[in-house]
């Protein structure tokens, strides 16, 4: 099978216009905000350095014209829906992947459109057309065009080789392989830990435990996590005791 996966980063913010961008002449710098963080921000915000996940007092210090708009759910939904819709002539297998994104099955129509690039570039024009931003990738598996796409990622590959190397790329410590991801597992229930060492991003660490309902089955999980930078591995690894002591008391809360 062929996947292409579609993720749409500013999906938040151009739902609300329906996906048509304002003259330039026009245009303040606008994010999209919910519960005091920005959820998704335009590109002349971004170049004056507002990011999501930034709270609003720290975004309206990089951009005071700031123009906030609410987020809405409904609207984010109603727009990948319609987005599904449009792909429905590409393939009948379409799933939804809220709140960002979509996932396309599309081995079947390589013919008709020509080959795998030519559909990927028609896809991507179309959306664009649309007026939304969107990082596309393919992949010989669901998942793996989902992991290009979600890290920004536009790429076209083949085979399962190809998307091994392709994968393995994304951070020098991630796990690619299948083989590797069930050692994996194993070691992660042994340890009842899972600490995450540059394998998800570069420069990033994280050290997870998890939380356990009454019969005992892992239903969340609490964390730390931080750049390289300001806490390496061993750091992030000496806050297990109270992470443990969080999860245990959030356990003692359920019925």
């Amino acid at each position: 099978m062929l996947w292409v996966a579609l993720r749409f980063p500013c999906l938040a913010l151009e739902a609300l216009s329906r996906g048509r961008a304002l003259p330039e002449s026009e245009r303040m710098p606008r994010a999209v905000a919910d519960a005091g963080r920005v959820i998704a921000c335009d590109l002349q915000a971004e170049t004056l350095g507002v990011r999501p996940e930034m709270g609003l007092t720290a975004a309206w210090a990089f951009a005071p014209q700031l123009s906030i708009l609410p987020y809405s759910q409904a609207s984010e939904r109603a727009a990948l829906a319609g987005i599904a819709a449009w792909m429905c002539p590409f393939t009948p297998r379409v799933p939804l992947q809220p709140p960002q994104g979509i996932l396309a099955e599309i081995e079947g129509s390589l013919r008709l459109f020509r080959g795998a690039a030519a559909l990927l570039e028609r896809i991507s024009a179309g959306v664009d057309q649309m007026g939304f931003t969107v990082t596309p990738a393919m992949a010989p598996t669901a998942r793996g065009a989902w992991w290009l796409a979600s890290a920004g990622r536009e790429a076209l590959v083949p085979d399962r080789v190809a998307l091994d190397a392709a994968l393995a790329a994304l951070s020098r410590r991630t796990r690619a392989r299948l083989d590797e991801h069930a050692a994996r597992w194993a070691e992660l229930l042994d340890s009842q830990l899972a600490p995450d060492n540059e394998e998800y991003h570069t420069g990033l660490v994280c050290v997870a435990v998890p939380i356990r309902d009454t019969r005992g089955r892992a239903c969340a999980a609490i964390a730390v996590h931080a750049p390289l930078s300001r806490m390496p591995l061993e750091h992030a690894l000496a806050h297990l005791p109270a992470l443990s002591r969080a999860a245990q008391a959030m356990a003692s809360t359920f019925d």
